[in-house]
């Protein structure tokens, strides 16, 4: 459970940390200011922190695994469909509806079920799926500007897009909300 989560942190707050990356393409092909392009980072942020409360409680009421497939899915779709995009509004819709469901879940579902598997060390098993978030931000930003130099920013958005949604759906096929649910026992 803890290896599971830590690939899609790593996975999603790596595509988050990403916008910096795509910042400058995006200006450039656009001709927007800073600003136009920054906002909508800024309402993604915002978004996924108060789309958060809502995954918590659907984690709750359905399982982890459901939640964090839809979570795999919207940052996947989210990303190839910001390849697609030529107006700042539908970077914002992008951005601030799909992109900002899938980053919202992450967090709160896999930090309120790795501590269902655990009685002793906890807190260091929630510190090694918190540890995905750093460890995101140091090599899917990387990849992303390889794949920008090599491919385009659009091309890059798709094959990012791709690799996260599949990724992430698989590895979300084998979360577990509880123990029990494998027969195991704490």
């Amino acid at each position: 459970m803890v290896f599971i989560s830590t690939i899609i942190m790593t996975l999603t707050f790596g595509v988050n940390y990403s916008f910096g990356i795509f910042f400058t393409p995006l200006r450039t092909e656009f001709g927007w200011t800073k600003a136009v392009t920054s906002v909508a980072y800024s309402v993604l942020t915002f978004a996924a922190g108060f789309l958060g409360i809502f995954a918590g409680r659907l984690t709750d009421r359905f399982s982890v695994r459901m939640v964090s497939i839809a979570g795999g899915f919207f940052l996947g779709l989210g990303c190839i469909l910001m390849s697609q995009i030529v107006a700042a509004w539908q970077f914002y819709l992008i951005y601030a509806l799909i992109v900002s469901a899938g980053i919202g879940g992450a967090w709160p579902s896999l930090t309120a079920t790795v501590p269902k598997w655990f009685v002793m060390r906890r807190g260091l098993m929630i510190g090694i799926v918190a540890s995905g978030t750093g460890i995101g931000t140091m090599v899917v930003p990387a990849v992303a500007s390889r794949l920008i130099s090599v491919y385009g920013w659009r091309n890059a958005y798709v094959i990012l897009g791709a690799f996260t949604l599949v990724s992430i759906v698989i590895a979300a096929m084998f979360m577990r909300h509880e123990p029990h649910q494998i027969g195991e026992r704490l």
